[in-house]
C-alpha cells in the first residue's frame, strides 16, 4: 500500500491508475510505502505542540485515524482502539487546549505496543 506524508494528508494513496493525468493536482509523485507504526507513533508525538486550535485538532484527528488504519493492517486491535478514541474525543472538544490529554494517551498507546 502507497502512502502519502504531506502537511494537509496523511494517509494512503488514493488515487486510481490512470494512464490519463487529466485533471490531476499532483505535479510530483509524493506516495511512498506504509511507515512502520512505531514510527507513525514517534511522528504524532512530535506534532503534539502544534495542536491548538480547531483546525489543527482536527488535522491531527485525521493523522490519528491514519496511524490506526497503520496499527489494523498490522494486526494490532488495542492501538486501534487508542487511536480512533483519541480522534473521536479530539473532535468532540474542539477547541479546547487539548495536548496533556493527548500525551496521556500516547503513552497508554506506547505502553499497549510493548504488551
Amino acid at each position: 500500500m502507497l502512502w502519502v506524508d504531506q502537511a494537509k494528508y496523511y494517509g494512503p494513496d488514493r488515487r486510481v491508475t490512470n494512464n490519463f493525468r487529466l485533471h490531476d493536482r499532483r505535479r510530483e509523485n509524493r506516495a511512498d510505502q506504509m511507515p512502520k507504526l512505531d514510527n507513525a507513533v514517534r511522528q504524532l508525538r512530535l506534532l503534539v505542540i502544534d495542536v491548538r486550535g480547531v483546525g489543527a485538532q482536527s488535522m491531527f484527528a485525521d493523522r490519528l485515524r491514519a496511524t490506526a488504519l497503520i496499527a489494523n493492517t498490522t494486526g494490532r486491535v488495542r492501538p486501534v482502539e487508542i487511536l480512533n478514541g483519541m480522534a473521536a474525543r479530539l473532535e468532540r472538544n474542539s477547541g479546547e487546549d487539548m495536548r496533556p490529554y493527548i500525551y496521556e494517551e500516547l503513552d497508554r498507546l506506547h505502553g499497549a505496543m510493548a504488551a
